[in-house]
């Protein structure tokens, strides 16, 4: 799998937690759902960080955090 990186806007909450808002994909906006999130150990390619269960445009998919950048995996 490859990792594709995203330019993306994030907000933490009242309780401290980072949620992402919106991403640019392929020069436009796109708003984010979150469903559901998960603490995660890479086991691929070693350390861990955040998979947010998402839902944009009527697509669902997984939107990751390693601590440093956002991508999704193609």
């Amino acid at each position: 799998m490859e990792k594709i990186y995203l330019e993306t806007t994030a907000v933490f909450g009242r309780n401290g937690g980072l949620m992402p808002i919106s991403f640019i994909w392929e020069d436009q906006t796109v708003q984010v759902k979150v469903l559901s999130v998960m603490t995660l150990a890479s086991t691929k390619e070693g350390g861990a960080g955040y998979r947010y269960s998402c839902r944009a445009q009527s697509k669902q998919f997984f939107l990751f955090f390693d601590g440093e950048r956002w991508y999704i995996e193609s």
